[in-house]
């Protein structure tokens, strides 16, 4: 059994980088990645926003009826 070579994958072929283009061409989409994501904290700070002032909307409307059902019951139960 020989041994693996440094530049070698574990499924065999070996893999040589000598081309500085090709080590670019590796990490840039990280790059963009990482400057999406900082620069898109903005947009989704406003969309967490609008998600949250929503429920906060529906949570109130549900309490409201559910007020309004108990007063209603026990103005039933008056009668």
């Amino acid at each position: 059994m020989r041994k693996a070579n440094k530049n070698e994958v574990p499924n065999g072929s070996s893999v040589e980088v000598e081309d500085v283009k090709y080590q670019y061409a590796e990490v840039w989409p990280v790059c963009i990645a990482i400057v999406i994501v900082f620069t898109s904290k903005k947009v989704q700070k406003y969309f967490v926003k609008k998600y949250v002032d929503a429920k906060v909307d529906l949570s109130e409307a549900i309490q409201e009826f559910i007020e309004a059902l108990l007063d209603l019951k026990v103005t039933m139960l008056k009668k």
